[in-house]
C-alpha cells in the first residue's frame, strides 16, 4: 500500500514489545551503481531526511531499525524498516512533477510486499512528533508481523 501524509494520527501504543513472528522476505539485489549512489545521497542529505533520521537512528521510534537511503532493486528509499516491510519517503520539490516516476517505483515496491508512507517535507517541518506517531501507527495497524532482520553477512 502506499500512503500520503497527512492521515488521522490514532494514539500510538508500544505494540513491539512481544516477540515478533519471523518471516523473511527477500528483497531484490541493487547493482553496485545504485549501491554507489545511495551513499553519495547519505553524504548529502537534506535538512529534513536529517530531521527525520534523528529520529529513527539507532532503533529510537519503536526499537524499529531503520536504514536511510537504502538500494531496493534499482530504486533508493529514504529510508526503509525491514522488519516492517515499510518505506518511508519525503516529498520535496524535487518530487513535484516526478508523479509517473513515483508512480513505477511505488508498484516496483509493492509488487515485493514492501509498503510506502509519502511525507511531504512541510508536514516533517510542522510536526516532526505527529509524523513520529503517524510512522508508528501505520506499522501496528498493518497488524503484519514483524520479520527479525537477516544477519548482516547474510545479505546480498
Amino acid at each position: 500500500m502506499v500512503w500520503s501524509s497527512p492521515l488521522p494520527l490514532p494514539r500510538a501504543r508500544h505494540f513491539l514489545n512481544g516477540a515478533p513472528t519471523v518471516l523473511h522476505r527477500e528483497q531484490p539485489k541493487s547493482s553496485e551503481r545504485t549501491k554507489k549512489f545511495s551513499r553519495e545521497l547519505r553524504a548529502r542529505m537534506t535538512v529534513p531526511e536529517r530531521m527525520l533520521w534523528h529520529c529513527l537512528r539507532n532503533r529510537r521510534l519503536g526499537g524499529l531499525k531503520f536504514r536511510r537511503q537504502q538500494p531496493i532493486g534499482p530504486y533508493i528509499a529514504d529510508f526503509f524498516c525491514e522488519s516492517a516491510s515499510l518505506v518511508v519517503e519525503l516529498d520535496g520539490h524535487s518530487h513535484a512533477n516526478r508523479g509517473k516516476q513515483d508512480a513505477e517505483r511505488d508498484h516496483f515496491m509493492q509488487a515485493r510486499g514492501v509498503d510506502i508512507l509519502r511525507i511531504p517535507n512541510t508536514d516533517l517541518l510542522k510536526d516532526r512528533a505527529a509524523v513520529e506517531c503517524l510512522i508508528l501507527s501505520l506499522i501496528e495497524s498493518c497488524n503484519r508481523p514483524l520479520q527479525k532482520p537477516k544477519p548482516r553477512g547474510d545479505r546480498n
